[in-house]
């Protein structure tokens, strides 16, 4: 794409191309945006942090203290 800062000199093969670069380039940012928006909604806050559980079905309790590291909780436990 020669001469693309100055526009005027353009012929029509050179704008044809330059359109069709612009429409891959809205392409590439609409398929981005839209997988974005996708894998986001997806996911609730209790998919990403978890949900209390009723005290009644609860298995166990973690008391969790400031010298905690780290707690292990597989999927589904409670």
């Amino acid at each position: 794409m020669q001469g693309a800062g100055n526009l005027g000199a353009l012929d029509a093969s050179q704008l044809y191309e330059l359109e069709n670069d612009m429409k891959k380039v809205l392409a590439v940012a609409a398929l981005a945006l839209s997988a974005t928006s996708l894998s986001a909604a997806a996911l609730t806050f209790g998919d990403l942090y978890g949900e209390p559980a009723e005290a009644s079905l609860a298995e166990r309790t973690i008391v969790v203290t400031p010298g905690t590291k780290y707690v292990n909780v597989k999927h589904g436990e409670s």
